[in-house]
Protein backbone atom coordinates (compact mmCIF):
# COMPACT_ATOMS: atom_id res chain seq x y z
CA UNK A 1 0.00 0.00 0.00
CA UNK A 2 2.77 2.43 0.88
CA UNK A 3 4.44 1.81 -2.51
CA UNK A 4 1.18 2.47 -4.39
CA UNK A 5 0.62 5.73 -2.49
CA UNK A 6 4.16 6.88 -3.31
CA UNK A 7 3.63 6.09 -7.04
CA UNK A 8 0.33 8.05 -7.04
CA UNK A 9 1.92 11.09 -5.39
CA UNK A 10 4.83 10.95 -7.86
CA UNK A 11 2.41 10.87 -10.84
CA UNK A 12 0.45 13.84 -9.44
CA UNK A 13 3.65 15.85 -8.98
CA UNK A 14 4.73 15.09 -12.54
CA UNK A 15 1.31 16.22 -13.87
CA UNK A 16 1.48 19.46 -11.88
CA UNK A 17 4.98 20.18 -13.17
CA UNK A 18 3.85 19.49 -16.73
CA UNK A 19 0.88 21.83 -16.29
CA UNK A 20 3.07 24.61 -14.92
CA UNK A 21 5.44 24.21 -17.84
CA UNK A 22 2.52 24.47 -20.29
CA UNK A 23 1.22 27.61 -18.55
CA UNK A 24 4.63 29.24 -18.68
CA UNK A 25 4.95 28.34 -22.34
CA UNK A 26 1.52 29.79 -23.16
CA UNK A 27 2.43 33.00 -21.34
CA UNK A 28 5.72 33.30 -23.24
CA UNK A 29 4.01 32.62 -26.55
CA UNK A 30 1.86 35.80 -26.20
CA UNK A 31 3.05 38.75 -28.31
CA UNK A 32 5.00 41.36 -26.41
CA UNK A 33 2.57 44.09 -27.65
CA UNK A 34 -0.52 44.32 -29.87
CA UNK A 35 1.48 45.10 -32.99
CA UNK A 36 4.21 42.47 -32.57
CA UNK A 37 3.40 38.80 -33.46
CA UNK A 38 6.91 37.50 -32.67
CA UNK A 39 7.34 35.31 -29.60
CA UNK A 40 9.61 36.30 -26.71
CA UNK A 41 13.25 35.19 -26.40
CA UNK A 42 12.47 33.16 -23.28
CA UNK A 43 9.74 31.25 -25.11
CA UNK A 44 12.10 30.50 -28.00
CA UNK A 45 14.67 29.04 -25.63
CA UNK A 46 11.98 26.97 -23.91
CA UNK A 47 10.84 25.54 -27.25
CA UNK A 48 14.36 24.54 -28.16
CA UNK A 49 14.94 22.95 -24.76
CA UNK A 50 11.68 21.02 -24.96
CA UNK A 51 12.48 19.80 -28.47
CA UNK A 52 15.81 18.46 -27.26
CA UNK A 53 14.12 16.83 -24.27
CA UNK A 54 11.52 15.11 -26.45
CA UNK A 55 14.25 13.87 -28.78
CA UNK A 56 16.28 12.47 -25.88
CA UNK A 57 13.20 10.73 -24.50
CA UNK A 58 12.45 9.24 -27.90
CA UNK A 59 16.02 7.94 -28.25
CA UNK A 60 15.90 6.54 -24.72
CA UNK A 61 12.68 4.67 -25.52
CA UNK A 62 14.30 3.29 -28.68
CA UNK A 63 17.33 2.08 -26.70
CA UNK A 64 15.07 0.35 -24.19
CA UNK A 65 13.24 -1.42 -26.99
CA UNK A 66 16.55 -2.57 -28.50
CA UNK A 67 17.79 -3.85 -25.14
CA UNK A 68 14.57 -5.81 -24.71
CA UNK A 69 15.17 -7.42 -28.09
CA UNK A 70 18.72 -8.50 -27.10
CA UNK A 71 19.25 -11.82 -25.33
CA UNK A 72 20.05 -11.93 -21.60
CA UNK A 73 23.69 -11.91 -20.43
CA UNK A 74 25.20 -15.41 -20.45
CA UNK A 75 27.49 -15.88 -17.39
CA UNK A 76 28.79 -19.19 -18.76
CA UNK A 77 29.87 -17.90 -22.18
CA UNK A 78 28.30 -20.90 -23.94
CA UNK A 79 26.77 -18.88 -26.78
CA UNK A 80 30.06 -17.08 -27.36
CA UNK A 81 31.99 -20.35 -27.36
CA UNK A 82 29.81 -22.00 -29.99
CA UNK A 83 29.99 -18.90 -32.21
CA UNK A 84 33.79 -18.63 -31.93
CA UNK A 85 34.17 -22.36 -32.65
CA UNK A 86 32.18 -21.91 -35.88
CA UNK A 87 34.30 -18.94 -36.91
CA UNK A 88 37.61 -20.70 -36.16
CA UNK A 89 36.48 -24.04 -37.53
CA UNK A 90 37.13 -25.78 -34.22
CA UNK A 91 35.08 -28.66 -32.87
CA UNK A 92 33.52 -27.61 -29.52
CA UNK A 93 34.58 -29.62 -26.49
CA UNK A 94 31.41 -31.24 -25.18
CA UNK A 95 33.02 -31.89 -21.80
CA UNK A 96 33.52 -28.13 -21.42
CA UNK A 97 29.98 -27.32 -22.59
CA UNK A 98 28.51 -29.66 -20.00
CA UNK A 99 30.56 -28.27 -17.12
CA UNK A 100 30.64 -24.52 -17.68
CA UNK A 101 28.81 -23.89 -14.40
CA UNK A 102 31.14 -25.95 -12.21
CA UNK A 103 33.65 -24.29 -9.91
CA UNK A 104 36.45 -26.76 -10.60
CA UNK A 105 37.04 -27.65 -14.25
CA UNK A 106 39.68 -30.06 -15.54
CA UNK A 107 40.44 -30.10 -19.26
CA UNK A 108 43.80 -31.84 -18.92
CA UNK A 109 44.96 -34.06 -21.81
CA UNK A 110 42.16 -32.90 -24.18
CA UNK A 111 44.47 -32.05 -27.08
CA UNK A 112 43.13 -28.49 -27.42
CA UNK A 113 46.07 -27.01 -29.28
CA UNK A 114 46.50 -23.29 -29.93
CA UNK A 115 43.20 -22.83 -31.82
CA UNK A 116 41.27 -24.79 -29.23
CA UNK A 117 42.70 -22.57 -26.49
CA UNK A 118 41.84 -19.45 -28.47
CA UNK A 119 38.22 -20.60 -28.81
CA UNK A 120 38.14 -21.49 -25.12
CA UNK A 121 39.53 -18.13 -24.02
CA UNK A 122 36.52 -16.11 -25.24
CA UNK A 123 33.84 -17.71 -23.05
CA UNK A 124 36.26 -17.90 -20.13
CA UNK A 125 36.74 -14.14 -20.25
CA UNK A 126 33.16 -13.67 -19.01
CA UNK A 127 32.52 -16.95 -17.18
CA UNK A 128 31.63 -16.25 -13.55
CA UNK A 129 31.48 -19.84 -12.27
CA UNK A 130 34.89 -21.44 -12.80
CA UNK A 131 37.50 -20.70 -10.13
CA UNK A 132 39.89 -23.63 -10.67
CA UNK A 133 41.02 -24.45 -14.22
CA UNK A 134 43.28 -27.35 -15.21
CA UNK A 135 44.70 -27.19 -18.77
CA UNK A 136 47.68 -29.50 -18.31
CA UNK A 137 49.18 -31.24 -21.33
CA UNK A 138 47.16 -29.70 -24.18
CA UNK A 139 50.09 -28.73 -26.43
CA UNK A 140 49.02 -25.09 -26.39
CA UNK A 141 52.36 -23.76 -27.61
CA UNK A 142 53.29 -20.05 -27.61
CA UNK A 143 50.07 -18.97 -29.38
CA UNK A 144 47.96 -20.89 -26.91
CA UNK A 145 49.87 -19.23 -24.10
CA UNK A 146 49.03 -15.83 -25.52
CA UNK A 147 45.35 -16.79 -25.74
CA UNK A 148 45.43 -17.91 -22.12
CA UNK A 149 47.00 -14.60 -21.12
CA UNK A 150 44.22 -12.65 -22.86
CA UNK A 151 41.68 -14.69 -20.92
CA UNK A 152 43.44 -14.03 -17.61
CA UNK A 153 43.52 -10.33 -18.39
CA UNK A 154 39.71 -10.18 -18.52
CA UNK A 155 38.66 -12.92 -16.10
CA UNK A 156 38.52 -11.96 -12.43
CA UNK A 157 37.09 -15.19 -11.00
CA UNK A 158 39.76 -17.84 -11.68
CA UNK A 159 42.06 -18.21 -8.68
CA UNK A 160 43.91 -21.41 -9.60
CA UNK A 161 45.19 -22.33 -13.08
CA UNK A 162 47.34 -25.25 -14.26
CA UNK A 163 49.13 -24.68 -17.58
CA UNK A 164 51.85 -27.28 -17.07
CA UNK A 165 53.40 -29.34 -19.88
CA UNK A 166 52.14 -27.16 -22.72
CA UNK A 167 55.43 -26.10 -24.38
CA UNK A 168 54.62 -22.41 -23.98
CA UNK A 169 58.24 -21.37 -24.49
CA UNK A 170 59.64 -17.89 -23.96
CA UNK A 171 56.88 -16.23 -25.97
CA UNK A 172 54.14 -17.81 -23.91
CA UNK A 173 56.06 -17.08 -20.73
CA UNK A 174 56.29 -13.38 -21.53
CA UNK A 175 52.57 -13.18 -22.34
CA UNK A 176 51.46 -14.93 -19.14
CA UNK A 177 53.72 -13.08 -16.73
CA UNK A 178 53.08 -9.70 -18.36
CA UNK A 179 49.36 -10.08 -17.62
CA UNK A 180 50.02 -11.34 -14.09
CA UNK A 181 51.65 -8.05 -13.19
CA UNK A 182 48.17 -6.53 -13.07
CA UNK A 183 46.03 -9.60 -12.32
CA UNK A 184 44.59 -9.44 -8.78
CA UNK A 185 42.57 -12.65 -8.60
CA UNK A 186 44.98 -15.52 -9.39
CA UNK A 187 46.48 -17.19 -6.31
CA UNK A 188 47.92 -20.46 -7.64
CA UNK A 189 49.93 -20.85 -10.87
CA UNK A 190 51.39 -24.08 -12.29
CA UNK A 191 53.74 -23.62 -15.27
CA UNK A 192 55.83 -26.77 -14.93
CA UNK A 193 57.35 -28.32 -18.03
CA UNK A 194 57.05 -25.37 -20.45
CA UNK A 195 60.65 -25.00 -21.72
CA UNK A 196 61.31 -21.79 -19.78
CA UNK A 197 64.97 -20.85 -19.33
CA UNK A 198 67.19 -18.19 -17.78
CA UNK A 199 66.31 -15.73 -20.58
CA UNK A 200 62.77 -15.69 -19.19
CA UNK A 201 63.90 -14.98 -15.65
CA UNK A 202 63.69 -11.20 -16.02
CA UNK A 203 59.97 -11.03 -16.88
CA UNK A 204 59.25 -13.56 -14.12
CA UNK A 205 61.26 -11.48 -11.67
CA UNK A 206 59.36 -8.34 -12.62
CA UNK A 207 56.07 -10.14 -12.00
CA UNK A 208 57.25 -11.39 -8.61
CA UNK A 209 57.93 -7.78 -7.66
CA UNK A 210 54.64 -6.36 -9.03
CA UNK A 211 52.07 -9.07 -8.29
CA UNK A 212 50.59 -9.04 -4.80
CA UNK A 213 48.17 -11.99 -4.87
CA UNK A 214 50.09 -15.10 -6.05
CA UNK A 215 50.62 -17.54 -3.19
CA UNK A 216 51.71 -20.73 -4.98
CA UNK A 217 54.03 -20.90 -8.03
CA UNK A 218 55.24 -24.09 -9.73
CA UNK A 219 58.12 -23.64 -12.20
CA UNK A 220 59.46 -27.19 -12.00
CA UNK A 221 60.69 -29.26 -14.97
CA UNK A 222 62.09 -26.24 -16.82
CA UNK A 223 65.63 -25.14 -17.74
CA UNK A 224 66.46 -22.53 -15.12
CA UNK A 225 69.90 -22.39 -13.54
CA UNK A 226 72.12 -22.92 -16.56
CA UNK A 227 73.54 -19.39 -16.25
CA UNK A 228 73.41 -16.59 -13.70
CA UNK A 229 70.06 -16.43 -11.86
CA UNK A 230 70.74 -13.40 -9.68
CA UNK A 231 67.77 -11.46 -11.08
CA UNK A 232 65.32 -14.22 -10.23
CA UNK A 233 66.92 -14.85 -6.83
CA UNK A 234 66.68 -11.15 -5.91
CA UNK A 235 63.01 -11.07 -6.88
CA UNK A 236 62.30 -14.14 -4.75
CA UNK A 237 64.04 -12.47 -1.85
CA UNK A 238 61.87 -9.34 -2.11
CA UNK A 239 58.54 -11.00 -2.86
CA UNK A 240 56.09 -10.71 0.04
CA UNK A 241 53.18 -12.93 -1.00
CA UNK A 242 54.38 -16.28 -2.45
CA UNK A 243 54.20 -19.04 0.16
CA UNK A 244 54.81 -22.18 -1.91
CA UNK A 245 57.59 -22.28 -4.52
CA UNK A 246 58.43 -25.34 -6.60
CA UNK A 247 61.70 -25.17 -8.57
CA UNK A 248 62.41 -28.89 -8.69
CA UNK A 249 63.80 -30.61 -11.79
CA UNK A 250 65.76 -27.59 -13.01
CA UNK A 251 69.53 -27.00 -13.21
CA UNK A 252 70.37 -24.97 -10.10
CA UNK A 253 73.89 -25.92 -9.06
CA UNK A 254 77.14 -24.28 -8.05
CA UNK A 255 76.88 -20.50 -8.58
CA UNK A 256 73.23 -20.44 -9.61
CA UNK A 257 72.30 -22.60 -6.62
CA UNK A 258 74.12 -20.28 -4.22
CA UNK A 259 72.32 -17.15 -5.40
CA UNK A 260 68.94 -18.93 -5.36
CA UNK A 261 69.43 -20.32 -1.85
CA UNK A 262 70.53 -16.89 -0.61
CA UNK A 263 67.35 -15.37 -2.04
CA UNK A 264 65.17 -17.98 -0.35
CA UNK A 265 66.97 -17.59 2.98
CA UNK A 266 66.24 -13.84 3.09
CA UNK A 267 62.58 -14.17 2.03
CA UNK A 268 60.14 -13.51 4.86
CA UNK A 269 57.03 -15.21 3.44
CA UNK A 270 57.94 -18.57 1.89
CA UNK A 271 56.64 -21.61 3.74
CA UNK A 272 57.32 -24.48 1.33
CA UNK A 273 60.35 -24.84 -0.96
CA UNK A 274 60.92 -27.72 -3.39
CA UNK A 275 64.45 -27.97 -4.84
CA UNK A 276 64.48 -31.69 -5.62
CA UNK A 277 66.45 -33.00 -8.61
CA UNK A 278 68.67 -29.97 -9.15
CA UNK A 279 72.17 -31.33 -8.69
CA UNK A 280 72.72 -29.64 -5.30
CA UNK A 281 76.00 -30.87 -3.82
CA UNK A 282 77.78 -30.58 -0.46
CA UNK A 283 78.72 -26.98 -1.21
CA UNK A 284 75.06 -26.09 -1.68
CA UNK A 285 74.23 -27.40 1.79
CA UNK A 286 75.71 -24.20 3.25
CA UNK A 287 72.85 -22.33 1.55
CA UNK A 288 70.34 -24.92 2.78
CA UNK A 289 71.71 -24.46 6.29
CA UNK A 290 71.24 -20.69 5.95
CA UNK A 291 67.57 -21.27 5.11
CA UNK A 292 67.16 -23.43 8.21
CA UNK A 293 68.91 -20.85 10.41
CA UNK A 294 67.74 -17.51 8.98
CA UNK A 295 64.28 -18.04 7.54
CA UNK A 296 61.46 -17.19 9.88
CA UNK A 297 58.76 -18.80 7.75
CA UNK A 298 59.96 -21.95 5.91
CA UNK A 299 58.30 -25.09 7.32
CA UNK A 300 58.72 -27.58 4.44
CA UNK A 301 61.95 -28.25 2.50
CA UNK A 302 62.47 -30.85 -0.24
CA UNK A 303 66.07 -31.43 -1.40
CA UNK A 304 65.68 -35.07 -2.41
CA UNK A 305 67.33 -36.59 -5.49
CA UNK A 306 70.42 -34.37 -5.38
CA UNK A 307 74.14 -34.99 -4.74
CA UNK A 308 74.33 -34.36 -1.01
CA UNK A 309 76.83 -36.63 0.74
CA UNK A 310 77.97 -37.25 4.31
CA UNK A 311 79.74 -33.89 4.55
CA UNK A 312 76.59 -32.05 3.48
CA UNK A 313 74.52 -34.13 5.87
CA UNK A 314 76.68 -32.99 8.77
CA UNK A 315 76.11 -29.33 7.80
CA UNK A 316 72.35 -29.76 7.51
CA UNK A 317 72.17 -31.76 10.75
CA UNK A 318 73.99 -29.03 12.65
CA UNK A 319 71.62 -26.35 11.29
CA UNK A 320 68.59 -28.44 12.28
CA UNK A 321 69.65 -28.48 15.93
CA UNK A 322 68.75 -24.82 16.32
CA UNK A 323 65.61 -24.84 14.15
CA UNK A 324 62.23 -24.79 15.93
CA UNK A 325 60.05 -24.04 12.89
CA UNK A 326 60.67 -26.75 10.26
CA UNK A 327 57.99 -29.45 10.05
CA UNK A 328 59.03 -31.51 7.04
CA UNK A 329 62.40 -32.34 5.49
CA UNK A 330 62.70 -34.57 2.43
CA UNK A 331 66.29 -35.54 1.71
CA UNK A 332 65.90 -39.04 0.28
CA UNK A 333 67.73 -40.49 -2.73
CA UNK A 334 70.95 -38.66 -1.86
CA UNK A 335 74.31 -40.46 -1.33
CA UNK A 336 74.16 -39.90 2.44
CA UNK A 337 75.02 -43.47 3.46
CA UNK A 338 74.09 -44.72 6.94
CA UNK A 339 76.41 -42.23 8.62
CA UNK A 340 74.86 -39.24 6.84
CA UNK A 341 71.34 -40.36 7.73
CA UNK A 342 72.30 -40.47 11.42
CA UNK A 343 73.88 -37.01 11.26
CA UNK A 344 70.69 -35.47 9.88
CA UNK A 345 68.52 -37.49 12.24
CA UNK A 346 70.39 -36.27 15.33
CA UNK A 347 69.53 -32.72 14.26
CA UNK A 348 65.80 -33.32 14.80
CA UNK A 349 66.16 -35.15 18.13
CA UNK A 350 66.21 -32.06 20.43
CA UNK A 351 62.94 -31.36 22.23
CA UNK A 352 62.67 -27.92 20.57
CA UNK A 353 62.46 -29.51 17.11
CA UNK A 354 59.02 -29.37 15.41
CA UNK A 355 59.83 -31.82 12.62
CA UNK A 356 56.97 -34.30 12.13
CA UNK A 357 58.12 -35.78 8.80
CA UNK A 358 61.63 -36.89 7.91
CA UNK A 359 62.08 -38.61 4.55
CA UNK A 360 65.21 -40.67 3.82
CA UNK A 361 63.53 -42.75 1.10
CA UNK A 362 65.91 -44.81 -1.02
CA UNK A 363 68.75 -44.71 1.54
CA UNK A 364 69.76 -47.89 3.37
CA UNK A 365 70.05 -47.74 7.17
CA UNK A 366 71.20 -50.12 9.90
CA UNK A 367 69.65 -51.57 13.04
CA UNK A 368 71.15 -48.85 15.21
CA UNK A 369 69.31 -46.17 13.24
CA UNK A 370 66.08 -48.15 13.39
CA UNK A 371 66.40 -48.32 17.17
CA UNK A 372 67.04 -44.56 17.35
CA UNK A 373 63.97 -43.92 15.19
CA UNK A 374 61.73 -46.10 17.34
CA UNK A 375 63.03 -44.42 20.48
CA UNK A 376 62.22 -40.95 19.11
CA UNK A 377 58.77 -42.06 17.92
CA UNK A 378 57.97 -43.14 21.46
CA UNK A 379 58.90 -39.67 22.72
CA UNK A 380 56.89 -37.69 20.15
CA UNK A 381 54.84 -38.23 16.95
CA UNK A 382 57.12 -38.21 13.91
CA UNK A 383 57.09 -40.02 10.57
CA UNK A 384 60.50 -41.29 9.46
CA UNK A 385 60.81 -42.93 6.04
CA UNK A 386 63.93 -44.76 4.89
CA UNK A 387 65.23 -47.57 2.73
CA UNK A 388 65.85 -51.18 3.81
CA UNK A 389 67.55 -52.05 7.09
CA UNK A 390 70.83 -53.66 6.04
CA UNK A 391 71.23 -55.92 9.08
CA UNK A 392 67.85 -57.53 8.44
CA UNK A 393 69.17 -58.87 5.16
CA UNK A 394 72.87 -59.48 5.88
CA UNK A 395 73.25 -60.67 9.47
CA UNK A 396 71.85 -64.16 10.07
CA UNK A 397 72.06 -66.18 13.31
CA UNK A 398 74.91 -68.68 13.16
CA UNK A 399 74.11 -72.40 13.57
CA UNK A 400 75.32 -73.69 16.93
CA UNK A 401 77.78 -76.57 16.33
CA UNK A 402 76.91 -79.87 18.06
CA UNK A 403 79.00 -81.04 21.01
CA UNK A 404 78.16 -84.76 20.74
CA UNK A 405 76.56 -87.34 18.45
CA UNK A 406 75.12 -90.68 19.66
CA UNK A 407 76.41 -89.82 23.13
CA UNK A 408 80.01 -89.56 21.92
CA UNK A 409 81.90 -86.25 22.03
CA UNK A 410 82.40 -84.78 18.59
CA UNK A 411 86.15 -84.73 19.06
CA UNK A 412 86.20 -88.53 19.45
CA UNK A 413 84.13 -89.28 16.34
CA UNK A 414 85.54 -90.06 12.90
CA UNK A 415 84.30 -91.77 9.71
CA UNK A 416 85.80 -95.00 10.97
CA UNK A 417 84.12 -94.92 14.39
CA UNK A 418 80.74 -93.40 13.51
CA UNK A 419 79.15 -96.70 12.47
CA UNK A 420 80.14 -98.42 15.71
CA UNK A 421 78.85 -95.47 17.72
CA UNK A 422 75.55 -95.62 15.82
CA UNK A 423 75.12 -99.36 16.49
CA UNK A 424 75.86 -98.88 20.21
CA UNK A 425 73.36 -95.97 20.44
CA UNK A 426 70.58 -97.96 18.69
CA UNK A 427 71.19 -100.97 20.96
CA UNK A 428 71.22 -98.89 24.15
CA UNK A 429 68.06 -96.96 23.24
CA UNK A 430 66.10 -99.76 21.49
CA UNK A 431 66.10 -97.84 18.21
CA UNK A 432 65.04 -100.08 15.32
CA UNK A 433 66.96 -98.10 12.77
CA UNK A 434 67.57 -101.08 10.50
CA UNK A 435 63.83 -101.78 10.12
CA UNK A 436 63.10 -98.11 9.41
CA UNK A 437 65.72 -97.94 6.67
CA UNK A 438 64.54 -101.26 5.26
CA UNK A 439 61.02 -99.85 4.76
CA UNK A 440 62.52 -96.95 2.78
CA UNK A 441 64.62 -99.31 0.62
CA UNK A 442 62.49 -99.51 -2.53
CA UNK A 443 65.30 -101.13 -4.56
CA UNK A 444 66.01 -103.86 -2.01
CA UNK A 445 69.75 -103.35 -2.15
CA UNK A 446 69.97 -102.39 1.54
CA UNK A 447 71.40 -98.96 0.80
CA UNK A 448 70.14 -95.56 1.93
CA UNK A 449 71.12 -92.03 1.13
CA UNK A 450 73.10 -90.29 3.82
CA UNK A 451 70.19 -87.86 4.37
CA UNK A 452 67.77 -90.78 4.89
CA UNK A 453 69.64 -91.85 8.06
CA UNK A 454 68.54 -88.65 9.84
CA UNK A 455 64.94 -89.16 8.61
CA UNK A 456 65.00 -92.78 9.92
CA UNK A 457 66.18 -91.60 13.36
CA UNK A 458 63.32 -89.08 13.43
CA UNK A 459 60.83 -91.83 12.47
CA UNK A 460 62.19 -93.95 15.33
CA UNK A 461 61.64 -91.15 17.81
CA UNK A 462 65.21 -89.90 18.05
CA UNK A 463 65.20 -86.39 16.50
CA UNK A 464 68.65 -85.11 15.63
CA UNK A 465 69.42 -81.39 15.61
CA UNK A 466 70.34 -79.57 12.43
CA UNK A 467 73.96 -79.55 13.55
CA UNK A 468 73.94 -83.28 14.31
CA UNK A 469 72.31 -84.05 10.96
CA UNK A 470 75.00 -82.12 9.16
CA UNK A 471 77.75 -83.83 11.14
CA UNK A 472 76.26 -87.30 10.43
CA UNK A 473 76.16 -86.61 6.70
CA UNK A 474 79.77 -85.46 6.85
CA UNK A 475 80.95 -88.58 8.74
CA UNK A 476 79.04 -91.02 6.52
CA UNK A 477 80.28 -89.36 3.36
CA UNK A 478 83.44 -91.52 2.96
CA UNK A 479 81.29 -94.66 3.16
CA UNK A 480 78.88 -93.57 0.41
CA UNK A 481 79.05 -94.54 -3.25
CA UNK A 482 79.15 -92.04 -6.07
CA UNK A 483 75.38 -91.54 -5.80
CA UNK A 484 75.63 -90.79 -2.05
CA UNK A 485 74.13 -94.12 -0.85
CA UNK A 486 75.52 -96.10 2.16
CA UNK A 487 75.13 -99.83 2.86
CA UNK A 488 73.16 -100.06 6.14
CA UNK A 489 73.46 -103.81 6.62
CA UNK A 490 75.95 -103.12 9.44
CA UNK A 491 72.95 -102.18 11.61
CA UNK A 492 71.38 -105.70 11.40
Amino acid sequence: MAILEEDTIQEEDEEEAEQEAQNELQEDLKPQDSGDLRIGAAAEERLRRRARQEKDEEEADTDLELEEEKSDFDPTGKTTYLHVCRVLGVLPVSYFLNRMTEQHLSLAHHGLGALGMKALSYPLMNNTYIITLDLEDNWLGPEGGEAASCMLKENCYITDINLSNNKLGSRGCAAIFQVLQSNVSLKSLNLAGNDFNDNDARIIAETFLENSTLKSVNLSHNDFGQTDTTVLADAISENETIEHLDLSWNHFRRKSAKSLLDGIATNSRLRSVNLAMNGLDNEATFGIADILRQSGSVTHVDVSNNRIGVTGAAIIGKALEGNDLLKSLKIGYNPLCVEGVKLVFHGVCPEASCVVELDFSGIEVDREFRDLKEQLQKARPIIVLHGPVLSDYIIKPKRKPPTQLFGVPVAELSPDSVMAAMVAFCSANNVTLYEKLLKQDVNGDKTAHVQEFAAAFAAAGQQLSNGQCGLLEELLGPHANDAGFVDFSFLK
